[in-house]
Formats: structure tokens, C-alpha cells, sequence
């Protein structure tokens, strides 16, 4: 019986903190809710319209570092910030698929 009300190793979760998680069906991460949800359907088009990274980092106007850290669901507010720009992009990367 335990002694204090502290999880013991089995029952802390097994995501290490500071780690996204990932979602086991696309190996990537775990889809964002809320707002952002909304930013990385964005950015998930023109990562599919777009495939080569420095392109749509150039695109975008940030390091391909930026755009990789996008592609694991990190550097949100950087994402956020670049919402317009990104909204942009995917509707002139739509018209040019037309």
C-alpha cells in the first residue's frame, strides 16, 4: 500500500516531458486543437501542395528550421505569427495547381 500521494513509476504517463507526443497512425504529431488546429490544417495543405521544404520555407519567409520544427508541431507562436502569410501561400499554391 502506498505511502504517500505522490504516482508511483506505473503511474506516471510514459511521455517524457517537453516531448510532443505523437499520433501512432501518422508516425508525426499529435493532431493541435483549439486554434491552432486550424494553423496546422494550414499548413499541412501546403506542406501537400508544396512537398520541398526550402521552397515552402522561402515561401514563408523562415529557415527551413522553422518550417521542420512546423512539420513536428513545435514553434507554435512563430506559426501563429506567420498566419497570414501562410493563408497566402496555400491559396496561391491552390490557384497554381488549377
Amino acid at each position: 500500500m502506498p505511502t504517500s500521494n505522490h504516482p508511483g513509476p506505473s503511474d506516471q504517463q510514459s511521455q517524457p516531458d517537453g516531448v510532443p507526443a505523437t499520433d501512432a497512425t501518422r508516425g508525426g504529431p499529435a493532431p493541435a486543437t483549439g486554434p491552432d488546429a486550424k494553423l496546422f490544417e494550414l499548413y499541412n495543405r501546403l506542406s501537400e501542395l508544396i512537398s520541398d521544404a526550402s521552397k515552402r520555407a522561402a515561401l514563408l519567409g523562415v529557415p527551413e528550421a522553422v518550417d521542420a520544427a512546423w512539420a513536428e508541431g513545435r514553434m507554435l507562436p512563430v506559426l501563429r505569427a506567420k498566419q497570414r502569410v501562410l493563408q497566402s501561400a496555400v491559396l496561391t499554391a491552390e490557384r497554381a495547381q488549377q
